[in-house]
């Protein structure tokens, strides 16, 4: 263990230990360390317990066996917009944290005054929905199927809406009063956020910047600290913070991934956030050079969607030129769904086929088992679409393997609808 993350654990174990003969419930407990994730919270309580650091009644009324196969708000979810896939990293605000901030952003502005919204579906779609008196809001979306979902819902004017991938798209020529900022959180999405709210903002706009809570990871402070220096690079100016008051609802991926690591019921609305203010001083803003964004799971994914269910397939322009070989699913992990969301799992960087309930498979020929799983949500003969697709001699050399991959698209579809509906329970 680093000496990071000795202090880490050393500061989770003491800030629940101090907070936990005060807590009554499980969500209390996860709520007296902001960003705590759940099953290291059952970890600490365990340890505290075998220590004697929490009293055996403080820890048998915590434990998270008292919500198990449910719990208010647990299954919530919101068919307004795409269902989150992993891949996306989508977590998107409560319904009250997203009404607070948008009356943050109508007090610091004024009519006819810009908003943009970088990476906050919620946030947008609750000011669409609202008057606000002739402030224009924007949205900087990467997510195609986000952006469709919002431009076609009502009263949202669609040419506010705009998918852009902040890495790599130019940005629309906006001078923003406020920018709300909801990247990633790992540093250089951080920083990308940053250095696009600077271009897209006026000086003396305001910045407000969502981040991981000092129980999320280890080295979230010393990360907050190269973050404001980076930010002073971009003419942003930190002012304030303030721990633990936004809220986020648990996507069915990261419901599936608490249920495979033994959470079922997680109560929503456990994750919580930290809101860093920043204002904008400086007329410049030329330099620094846009920051890169590397991922273990970089790569080309193509998306077939099924009543709700994204699934994702990894392949580039040369799997399009080969012959296709096996398209079976093989598994990765024990029970197929990955027990975590964060980006530092390696199993991340071996996935080629990743479901929105957070299940992930290697494939030797994703393409191929996206063109079978098409046919299938289409209703269409799988064999004649595959011939189609690649010619005869593909189905001759690998028929079996292909009506085996065919039964388990069937059954992963199936699968996952299931798990949709039961908040991220198998059965």
């Amino acid at each position: 263990m680093s000496s990071e993350e000795h202090v880490y654990q050393a500061t989770i174990s003491a800030m629940l230990a101090h907070h936990a003969p005060h807590c009554a419930t499980f969500l209390d407990a996860l709520r007296s360390v902001p960003g705590l994730y759940p099953t290291e919270v059952v970890k600490v309580l365990e340890s505290l317990a075998a220590r004697q650091l929490i009293d055996a009644a403080t820890f048998l009324r915590l434990r998270p066996t008292s919500f198990a196969g449910g719990a208010p708000g647990a299954h919530r979810n919101d068919t307004s917009l795409p269902i989150p896939h992993p891949l996306d990293y989508d977590w998107r605000f409560e319904d009250d944290t997203a009404r607070e901030l948008l009356q943050r952003c109508v007090r610091a502005t004024q009519a006819g005054d810009t908003v943009v919204f970088l990476g906050t579906p919620s946030l947008f779609r609750e000011a669409a929905s609202s008057s606000q008196d002739g402030r224009a809001f924007y949205l900087l979306e990467r997510s195609e199927e986000t952006v469709s979902a919002l431009r076609s819902m009502e009263h949202v004017h669609a040419g506010r809406v705009m998918r852009c991938d902040l890495a790599r798209d130019d940005l629309p020529l906006l001078e923003a009063k406020v920018v709300v900022a909801d990247p990633p959180w790992y540093a250089s999405d951080t920083r990308l956020f940053l250095w696009a709210a600077a271009r897209l903002s006026r000086p003396g706009a305001e910045i407000l910047l969502a981040q991981p809570s000092i129980g999320t990871r280890p080295g979230v402070l010393a990360e907050r600290e190269a973050i404001q220096r980076w930010a002073r690079e971009c003419g942003l100016e930190p002012h304030g913070i303030t721990t633990g008051n936004l809220g986020y609802t648990s996507p069915p991926f990261e419901r599936s991934a608490l249920v495979a690591g033994g959470l079922e019921g997680v109560p929503d609305g456990w994750r919580r956030g930290d809101l860093v203010e920043f204002r904008r001083t400086r007329q410049d803003t030329l330099s620094p050079n846009r920051p890169e964004i590397t991922r273990q799971e970089a790569g080309a994914w193509a998306e077939v969607t099924h009543h709700g269910t994204r699934i994702r397939f990894k392949y580039d322009a040369e799997d399009s030129r080969t012959a296709p070989a096996d398209p079976r699913l093989l598994p990765l992990v024990e029970g197929d769904v990955l027990r975590t969301v964060s980006l530092r799992d390696p199993v991340r960087a071996k996935a080629s086929v990743w479901t929105s309930g957070n299940r992930i498979f290697f494939c030797r020929s994703p393409l191929l088992l996206k063109v079978i799983t098409e046919a299938i949500t289409r209703s269409a003969d799988v064999e004649a679409t595959v011939i189609a697709r690649f010619g005869p001699d593909v189905c001759r050399s690998g028929l079996a393997n292909i009506r085996t991959a065919e039964g388990q698209v069937r059954e992963l579809l199936a699968l996952e609808s299931r798990t949709l509906l039961s908040g991220g329970r198998a059965g």
